[in-house]
């Protein structure tokens, strides 16, 4: 490939990440030349076709201060939360810092923990921020009541009791705390409550909830719940410039439990 675009076998080449992205800028334009020779193949006389041009600069948004002091907290924390033993599956941590008034990203930083040999050791893993997908959690409720009132399946003034959701033969699916009374959507995304989002779930994908019974919801809802999410971001690609970005984490069943899953993230 490099070759048919002139390069040389011995020529540096970008081949991962930025250094890829922006190989054509990065890399310059070589020299043209015209050798004119002797009988005896000697060099007499060269003439220039065209000129070359060094490449071009490409200067980083990134804070390089920033990026090391969010490194160090991420490397602590991930340290100390394994030390207490409260957290048995974390085994990494993303922290992506912008500029939410141009979009400019200052620091891209990851770590992930390894035991070697009973002790653990930090790599980096910067990229697995955008190369890497994962289940949002209670951050997409607000894009869930979105959806719902872009629908119409919850209006402003809607209210639901948050209770535990006796669904089948299977275990209640509930809020993380109980007793959240009666919410309307303030205080659904106040107290994130689950069961606000299940029922908002419900509504948009023509269910009737009836205790200890199967759920019967239309699987169209889950292409209406992506469609609104992709408007805060989530499930399409960022853009950033960078090659190997994930799309986000899909499932692969369209199944009613699911689908209250995916309204809370």
């Amino acid at each position: 490939h490099y070759l048919s675009l002139g390069y040389n076998r011995n020529d540096r080449v970008g081949k991962s990440y930025l250094e890829a992205e922006y190989e054509n800028v990065l890399q310059g334009q070589k020299e043209k030349v015209k050798n004119i020779t002797d009988k005896s193949g000697d060099i007499v006389d060269t003439e220039v076709i065209s000129e070359g041009k060094s490449g071009k600069d490409l200067v980083l948004t990134i804070d390089v201060d920033m990026q090391k002091a969010i490194e160090k907290i991420i490397e602590d924390e991930l340290k100390s939360a394994k030390a207490r033993h409260s957290a048995p599956l974390l085994d990494r941590a993303f922290v992506v810092m912008m500029d939410p008034r141009n979009g400019e990203v200052l620091s891209i930083a990851g770590k992930q923990l390894k035991n070697e040999s009973g002790k653990l050791k930090v790599d980096d893993y910067a990229l697995g921020a955008m190369t890497s997908s994962y289940a949002m959690g209670s951050a997409v409720k607000g894009a869930t009541v979105l959806t719902g009132l872009q629908t119409g399946a919850i209006n402003l003034n809607t209210t639901f009791l948050d209770e535990p959701l006796y669904i089948g033969k299977g275990n209640p699916k509930k809020s993380w705390a109980s007793n959240l009374g009666t919410l309307g959507i303030q205080g659904a995304l106040e107290k994130s409550s689950n069961v606000f989002m299940f029922k908002t779930a419900i509504a948009l994908g023509k269910g009737q909830y009836k205790a200890r019974q199967p759920l019967d919801l239309q699987t169209k809802a889950f292409d209406t719940f992506r469609y609104y999410f992709s408007q805060f971001g989530l499930g399409v690609k960022t853009g950033i410039d960078l090659p190997n970005e994930a799309t986000g984490y899909k499932g692969s069943q369209r199944l009613p439990g699911f689908l209250l899953d995916y309204s809370i993230g």
